[in-house]
């Protein structure tokens, strides 16, 4: 998930895909973009090519109006449904 209004948040979104590849494989994931509800965005929909590049699914929610809340959640779920396994979790230790 990133924030539009915070334009750190959308360039750390490779890190934290690949973290989450470190520490739980391949698993099933989606890109939430926030805040669409607030005119000013540091990020435009045009600038948003990670999902393209990973093929993942993209999303944009406001949790101020509830516009699109469900959407990744029912779309998360539909895929674990598909891939009918099990992932197991690592434990992270600071």
């Amino acid at each position: 998930m990133f924030d539009v209004t915070r334009r750190i948040t959308y360039k750390n979104v490779e890190r934290w895909n690949c973290n989450i590849t470190e520490l739980f494989g391949n698993i099933p994931r989606v890109l939430v973009e926030s805040k669409v509800d607030v005119r000013s965005r540091s990020i435009r929909r045009a600038q948003v090519n990670f999902p393209l590049k990973h093929k993942m699914e993209y999303f944009e929610i406001s949790c101020k109006t509830s516009s699109g809340l469900r959407r990744p959640f029912l779309c998360l779920a539909s895929k674990v449904g598909i891939m009918g396994r099990v992932v197991s979790i690592k434990t992270v230790t600071d």
